[in-house]
């Protein structure tokens, strides 16, 4: 009767590992998706703004609405440095503030390279994510593929930012 002690008892220090780890991992999935709670209710009113700005489906952000929204994305990425929809729609905020300055050339720029930086954000965190990639690779191998864009500048763009960072893996 091995795995027993006297009196007919399994050993509990065989479960024990198996308890650790089940423990541990418990703890983890509660732990990331608290966390990520968190980060949706701090940001879900400034994203669901973002998206109405960028699609124009909204007025334009004031700058006292695009800052609270900055705020809260900030806040949310705080939570969660490796969300990478979080880090896109930041790229989508600033690209809104890129708009919104559109007659003074420094500041849209520094918000268009602010974007930028966050869209970059957004493509290394999901480099393997086959939504993300599994058509542009497949189109990539069958020959030149074409990077559309609607922005009014084009010397700074989502298109761009896309082709360096494809042309850097390759």
């Amino acid at each position: 009767m091995s795995g027993q002690h006297r009196g007919g008892r399994v050993s509990a220090w065989r479960s024990a590992p198996l308890l650790l780890v089940a423990l541990a991992i418990g703890g983890w999935v509660f732990w990331d998706g608290q966390r990520m709670i968190r980060a949706d209710a701090h940001s879900l009113g400034a994203r669901k703004q973002i998206v109405g700005w960028a699609s124009g489906e909204s007025q334009p952000a004031s700058a006292a609405e695009w800052d609270e929204a900055r705020d809260a994305m900030l806040a949310a990425l705080d939570i969660t440095p490796d969300n990478a929809a979080l880090q896109e729609q930041m790229g989508d905020l600033y690209v809104v503030a890129g708009r919104r300055d559109w007659a003074d050339e420094t500041l849209r720029l520094k918000h268009f390279g602010q974007a930028e930086a966050y869209y970059r954000k957004a493509l290394a965190l999901r480099p393997t994510d086959p939504q993300t990639w599994a058509s542009l690779q497949s189109a990539a191998r069958r020959g030149n593929v074409t990077l559309l864009y609607s922005a009014h500048d084009v010397d700074h763009n989502s298109a761009l930012v896309l082709r360096d960072f494809l042309s850097a893996r390759t």
